[in-house]
Order: C-alpha cells, then sequence, then structure tokens
C-alpha cells in the first residue's frame, strides 16, 4: 500500500530504499515470523537484493533499477528512465578545448561568424561535439548557446563549419565517436539483460545516435544481442582477462580469476564492461567497490571494499559475491575476529595509481621478508601482525623497518 500510494504522487521517479541484509546481521539476530528478532529487541525486514527488485515489479508492474544495495529507482517518466541510463553507462568526458589565437583562420568566414564574440560559445560547441562524438543537432545544445548563434545571426551549421576549420582534431573526435558507439552497445546490451519492456518512445538525442552510429534500431539490437550473448563464453571472457591483465590493468591468480582496480574500469573492452555491466543491473553502483574479482568461465563477480584503500595495507570490510547466473546478491561483512589484509596492493593497481611507487616498493619490502607466503589471500592478519612484532619489525606508512 505505501509502495502504491508513493507511485501515485511520483511524477518522474520514485526511489525506493530498504535495509540490506548482512551476515553479521543474520548472526547476531534471531529469526522471528518473516525477519528477525535483534540484540536490542527490535524486530527488523531485511530484503534480498533479488527479492526486493521481485517485490517493487509485483507491486506497481515496473521494471525497479538498482542503484545500490537495498535501493532502487522506478521511473515513471520512460524517457528521462533512459536518459539516466545511457548517462549512467557514458564513460568519456573529454576535456574542454581552447581556440588557438596564433592560428589563421579562414578569412571566407572569419568576419561574419564575429569570432572574437562567439569564441567561447564555439569553445562549448566543440565540448558538445566531443561528447556526443558526432555533430550535433539544433535541439541538443544548451538554450543559452543557441540564443547566443542566434543573437550572432549564426546557423548552427556555419558555428560547425567553425569548428571544423579552428578546432577539430580528427583522430580525437574518431576516438570520441568510437567510444561513445562503445558505450551506446553496452547499453543496449544491458538493457536486454535487465528484462526491461522495449521502449516505445526514445530521446531525441538517443534518436540522433543510433541515426550516426548504428543506421537504425533493429541493428543497434543485433549487435548489442551478440555482445550480451558473448559474456557467457568463457574462452571469450578469459582471452579477454588475459590481454587486459598483460597490459598490467588487472592481475590474474589461480587462472580462474582477475582482479581489477575500480579505477579502470572505463578501459575495459566491451565484453568485460557487459559483463560487469550485468552485475551492476543487479547490484546497482559498482563504482562504490575498491577491488573487482572476475570469476572467469562462472557467471559471478565479488565486489570488495576496503577501509582506507590509500593505505599499505587496506583492511577488507566487506565482500559483495554476485551470481549473474542465478540473479541473487550476497553481502558479507568482515569482523574483527578474522581481519583481511590485501597484500601486493600493487599487482591490482594501474601504474598510474597515487603512491603507485612506493606501494611496488612495499610490497617487494615484504617480499623479501621471506618471512610469509603471499599466493591466493595471504597471511591471517594476527599471524601476520604477531609474526612482525616477533622479529622487530614495524610499519609505518609505506615503509618497513627493523625496530
Amino acid at each position: 500500500k505505501a509502495l502504491k500510494n508513493a507511485w501515485s504522487l511520483a511524477s518522474k521517479v520514485l526511489s525506493i530504499a530498504v535495509m540490506p541484509p548482512s551476515s553479521d546481521a543474520i548472526e547476531n539476530s534471531k529469526p522471528y515470523g518473516d525477519g528477525f528478532k535483534t540484540m536490542r529487541g527490535t524486530f527488523q525486514k531485511y530484503f534480498m537484493q533479488e527479492q526486493l527488485k521481485e517485490y517493487v515489479f509485483q507491486a506497481l508492474n515496473e521494471a525497479p533499477i538498482a542503484i545500490a544495495p537495498g535501493i532502487f529507482f522506478v521511473f515513471k517518466d520512460k524517457v528521462s528512465e533512459q536518459a539516466f541510463l545511457v548517462e549512467r553507462y557514458n564513460r568519456h568526458k573529454y576535456k574542454s578545448v581552447t581556440i588557438r589565437p596564433d592560428r589563421q583562420r579562414p578569412t571566407t568566414i572569419a568576419k561574419p561568424l564575429k569570432s572574437d564574440v562567439l569564441k567561447p560559445q564555439l569553445e562549448l560547441l566543440w565540448q558538445e561535439i566531443l561528447d556526443h562524438g558526432r555533430f550535433v543537432h539544433n535541439d541538443e545544445i544548451p538554450i543559452e548557446l543557441a540564443d547566443a548563434f542566434k543573437a550572432e545571426h549564426v546557423s548552427l551549421k556555419r558555428a560547425e563549419q567553425y569548428c571544423i576549420d579552428e578546432l577539430i582534431e580528427t583522430d580525437l573526435l574518431k576516438k570520441s565517436g568510437a567510444d561513445r558507439r562503445e558505450d551506446l552497445l553496452v547499453y543496449f546490451a544491458l538493457e536486454m539483460f535487465s528484462g526491461r519492456k522495449p521502449y516505445r518512445q526514445l530521446p531525441k538525442s538517443l534518436q540522433h545516435d543510433i541515426k550516426a552510429f548504428f543506421d537504425n534500431h533493429a541493428n543497434a539490437q543485433i549487435e548489442a544481442r551478440n555482445l550480451l550473448f558473448s559474456t557467457g563464453d568463457a574462452k571469450a571472457i578469459r582471452d579477454a582477462c588475459e590481454e587486459f591483465a598483460n597490459n598490467n590493468l588487472g592481475y590474474i591468480f589461480n587462472d580462474e580469476q582477475m582482479l581489477l582496480h575500480v579505477s579502470v574500469l572505463d578501459l575495459l573492452p566491451p565484453i568485460l564492461r557487459c559483463y560487469i555491466g550485468c552485475a551492476g543491473v543487479l547490484y546497482g553502483d559498482i563504482s562504490t567497490a575498491d577491488l573487482i574479482k572476475i570469476h572467469i568461465g562462472t557467471g559471478k563477480l565479488t565486489l570488495q571494499i576496503y577501509d582506507d584503500f590509500s593505505k599499505a595495507l587496506p583492511k577488507l570490510t566487506q565482500r559483495v559475491k554476485i551470481d549473474m547466473r542465478s540473479q541473487k546478491v550476497r553481502i558479507f561483512s568482515s569482523n574483527d575476529e578474522k581481519v583481511q589484509f590485501l597484500y601486493m596492493k600493487s599487482l591490482y593497481i594501474p601504474d598510474d595509481f597515487e603512491n603507485f611507487k612506493e606501494q611496488s616498493k612495499f610490497d617487494r619490502c615484504l617480499q623479501k621478508l621471506g618471512l610469509f607466503q603471499f599466493s591466493n589471500y595471504g597471511p591471517d592478519a594476527k599471524y601476520f601482525k604477531d609474526t612482525l612484532r616477533d622479529k622487530g619489525i614495524s610499519i609505518d606508512g609505506f615503509n618497513v623497518a627493523l625496530k
């Protein structure tokens, strides 16, 4: 009743939040009715992610969108829903550019364009072109930009011509277009995975995208379906993981799992972006984690969250296991009794990560001690700390030293 009444009042989007269950919360509670009785004597009703999704769907007959554990959006305005999802999978934001004053401008258009007056607007237009990966339409530019061109009696086509002559770097625009096309392909593939009803009306900007990058909607759907199905090909996933790891952007261990830091998500090839995106459809915002573990060939993903990832030895605080085949999400919180450090962190972060050199040096120092075996998850935190204490070794930031 609460859901339905709230839905009747929503004009664009309804946000729904509940308490998701964690392993420690359930362990410290007793089953009671359809929920749990806590140690404080209160009643708590927990929802698994898939339970909440099904509950909302049954109550509202609308497909909810996972935002985070226990949080879903339900859009009443379907055009806004598409705009939200397209932007969600948009990775690339290109830096703004400046007109080069030392470059000779074509005299045939410099005067009528009043370039000195329109310089800021032309730079903004070029930014819009880069962000879209293609030339834009009148209905896609900000109103203030359109008004500025109109006031100077300059058409959008004429302004774009000036950008071509003065600003556009062909290679950068091609890369922007390729990136945009890939983002859209991932978006369409994940829409299929989510099981949402096909949209009857597409946002105008998305219509322009489809025309520019796929010719028509049918072509986009065919390519997206092929991409989605490829995530079930264990060999294709393994090949993509191995190529990514070979570029020092991820680390494969046990030959069955690849760990990567969320900072490199935008660099993943489409098949791995789609694989991780399927987990995001079930869980929500994947980028809130620190490390992502791809289980090659099993259709599973694990998110690892640490207390402070900037430290030399971050402490694991939470693991989230996502099974795309069963569509189940499980959250496991770490406790003080069994602390797990992240050893050899430099293996899982890119070379340009903050303090990478210090981290790499720290990891090598730990290995040179010859006291521990760091394969798999490494030693228990208590054993690690006790051994260092007994050997008179201290850790201060990224430094390892004898006391």
